[in-house]
């Protein structure tokens, strides 16, 4: 395939990582199902929605910066997973206020979309190592 054996180390050790990020989405979609009859307010789903929406864009970000070979781009990602930390705390804060069921099922929706952004930081921490091994 005439591959490098540092560029196969680095697909091995994303793989994993997305496959560790497909087990948090499953988790999430099993914990959505225990709200599905329920109401939950617009506030919740809109904060909710706005964490998954950055945990894919830093996802998506980091996969462009390891294909663009981006250090800078792979840097500036890692940062905004504090974001995420924050939000997703918010997030927390507020289901705490809910009955019991609800809170558990969105606290572990919550976690999950953490662990992915997490997950996503540490592509770009692969990427940042990859590149500057390849250097």
């Amino acid at each position: 395939m005439n591959l490098s054996i540092p560029l196969t180390n680095t697909y091995f050790l994303m793989s994993r990582i997305i496959e560790r990020m497909g087990d948090h989405v499953v988790r999430i979609a099993k914990n959505a199902l225990n709200l599905a009859d329920r109401k939950l307010n617009k506030e919740f789903l809109e904060k909710i929605q706005s964490a998954s929406k950055l945990a894919f864009d830093i996802f998506n970000y980091s996969i462009g910066s390891f294909f663009r070979k981006d250090i800078n781009s792979s840097n500036k990602n890692i940062e905004s997973v504090k974001k995420l930390g924050v939000l997703c705390e918010r997030i927390n804060n507020m289901a705490l206020k809910e009955e019991g069921a609800i809170a558990i099922s969105i606290g572990y929706i919550v976690e999950s979309i953490r662990r992915i952004g997490e997950y996503a930081e540490d592509i770009s921490e692969t990427t940042i190592n990859y590149l500057i091994e390849e250097n």
